[in-house]
C-alpha cells in the first residue's frame, strides 16, 4: 500500500492523470458540441423541406390561377430540384371480363352469383 501511495503521488503520475481527465472532459464537451450540430442539421432539413413544399404550393398556385406561366414555373422548380405535382383525387371503376378453365360442375350463373362469403375455386 505504502508503495502504491508514493508511486500515485509521483509528479509524471499526475500530471499525466491530470491530462487524461483534460482529455476526457474534452471529449465530453465534443460529443455535447456534435449531438447539438446534428440537432440544428436536422432542423436545417426540416426547414428545407418546408420551404421547398411552400415552394411547390405557390408555384402551383400560381400556374392554377394563371399568375404565371407553366414554363416560368417549371425553370424555378427545376432550379430548386422540385417537382411541380399536386395531389388529385380519382375514382376509377373496372368491369373485367376474363375466360376461365373450370370443373364441368361450376357453371357461369354460379360464379357470377358466389357471395363474398362463398368460395368459388377457379383454376387458371
Amino acid at each position: 500500500m505504502e508503495n502504491e501511495n508514493a508511486t500515485s503521488n509521483h509528479p509524471v503520475l499526475t500530471a499525466l492523470n491530470g491530462k487524461i481527465t483534460e482529455l476526457v472532459n474534452r471529449i465530453a464537451e465534443l460529443e455535447k458540441d456534435i449531438e447539438t450540430r446534428k440537432e440544428q442539421s436536422r432542423q436545417r432539413a426540416v426547414e428545407m423541406v418546408e420551404s421547398e413544399e411552400k415552394l411547390q404550393e405557390v408555384l402551383v398556385e400560381g400556374i392554377n390561377d394563371s399568375e404565371i406561366t407553366y414554363e416560368f414555373a417549371e425553370s424555378i422548380a427545376e432550379i430548386f430540384g422540385i417537382e411541380l405535382t399536386e395531389e388529385i383525387a380519382v375514382e376509377f371503376t373496372f368491369k373485367v371480363q376474363a375466360s376461365f378453365t373450370v370443373p364441368v360442375i361450376v357453371t357461369g350463373k354460379q360464379i357470377g352469383r358466389a357471395s363474398c362469403r362463398e368460395r368459388v375455386c377457379l383454376y387458371v
